[in-house]
């Protein structure tokens, strides 16, 4: 099995969980937004040490949500669909200071 380097990306998207990894520090690492791993992965708690997760896709740049922003208003803005909204974040919803990936 090949060891796999903190906040070193996989070429395939995966990291192997290690022991003290929360959902926050993985995501932290990576760039990625928790709802994705967790949609990503079907996570229903976080997995133990030792375990593989499948991190969303690279790519793309990560924006703040703002009070008065919606889902629609942030993928016209960004000129992204709402599938495609979904695919990077692995939510349909926005919320205030929510951190998303947009392509």
């Amino acid at each position: 099995m090949i060891a796999l380097q903190e906040e070193k990306r996989h070429p395939l998207g995966l990291y192997a969980v290690r022991k003290g990894d929360t959902l926050a520090s993985v995501c932290a690492a990576f760039g990625c937004a928790p709802a994705a791993v967790i949609a990503e992965n079907g996570l229903k708690e976080f997995p133990p040490a030792g375990a593989i997760l499948i991190l969303p896709p690279e790519g793309g740049r990560e924006y703040t949500v703002c009070a008065g922003d919606t889902l629609d208003s942030v993928c016209a803005a960004s000129g992204c669909t709402r599938e495609q909204f979904v695919r990077l974040n692995g939510c349909d919803y926005v919320y205030p200071t929510q951190r998303v990936r947009l392509p």
